[in-house]
């Protein structure tokens, strides 16, 4: 097998081929207790130098990936399934479920100097909206960097809880916000300078950046939210029979098998 042409891409050489190994543990190529081979192995394959290799194996080791041992080899110590512990929420329920343990560090208060990013079709703006700027920590690691646009009539109800909870679960106890609409988008992008300042990664890593917004019955947009998660802690499951009641592996095998249709 040749070896890819790093060459080509603006990234630095250590952290393409970090995600080349991580990569490789991911798909289980190199399964958990795996030793990996050896640095002259791997300058062969990859055509790099030496401290290229080290710097990528640090990398992975700083992520709990890998573990190197002085004259035994390096090994693989984790999976990326094990890293990827946020299921990005495709429901208010499992929105909620999600952000439960989180703690918002507060990075910047103001009135907002301009209106937050908002279509049509998503609804008409509020008269006038409070900007926050915060970073979400949960088991003490950042993992997303996120900008919201309160509704300045909410964020005046409860200002010292909007500025030290999670903003979500303040809205929804609410009972007098009715809310009608709650939809989010979701992108891949990378990391920059700030983002990967704040979120402890390095820069142009991948992002999924995630745009939300909750409108209520009026159609008044009372919350934005413009949102980067860390790529390397997220997933995404969706059910794709839409929560219908799926038979079990054994009651497949009981019925017959599995059918190809």
């Amino acid at each position: 097998m040749s070896a890819p042409d790093l060459s080509r891409s603006p990234i630095p050489l250590y952290l393409q081929l970090a995600t080349l190994m991580r990569r490789r543990i991911s798909v289980g190529e190199w399964p958990k207790g795996t030793r990996l081979p050896a640095i002259e192995e791997l300058m062969k394959e990859f055509g790099v130098a030496r401290v290229t290799i080290s710097q990528a194996l640090a990398e992975l080791e700083r992520e709990n990936l890998i573990v190197r041992k002085q004259g035994r080899g390096t090994f693989v110590t984790g999976s990326a399934e094990e890293r990827h512990w946020l299921a990005l929420a495709t429901s208010w329920d499992a929105l909620m479920r999600m952000i439960e343990g989180t703690r918002p560090h507060l990075l910047h208060l103001a009135d907002s100097v301009r209106l937050p990013r908002i279509s049509n079709q998503e609804g008409h703006p509020a008269p006038a909206y409070r900007y926050m700027k915060r970073l979400h920590v949960k088991n003490d690691v950042p993992y997303c960097l996120i900008e919201i646009y309160l509704d300045q009539r909410i964020f005046d109800r409860a200002p010292e809880r909007c500025r030290t909870e999670t903003v979500l679960p303040l809205i929804s106890e609410m009972p007098d916000v009715k809310i009608a609409r709650a939809q989010q988008t979701l992108t891949i992008g990378s990391a920059d300078p700030e983002i990967a300042e704040k979120l402890q990664i390095p820069i142009n890593s991948p992002t999924a950046e995630v745009h939300r917004f909750i409108a209520d019955d009026t159609g008044c947009v009372i919350y934005v939210a413009e949102i980067v998660y860390r790529g390397d802690f997220i997933r995404l499951d969706i059910d794709l029979l839409g929560g219908r009641a799926q038979p079990t592996m054994a009651e497949i095998q009981h019925q017959g098998g599995i059918r190809t249709i």
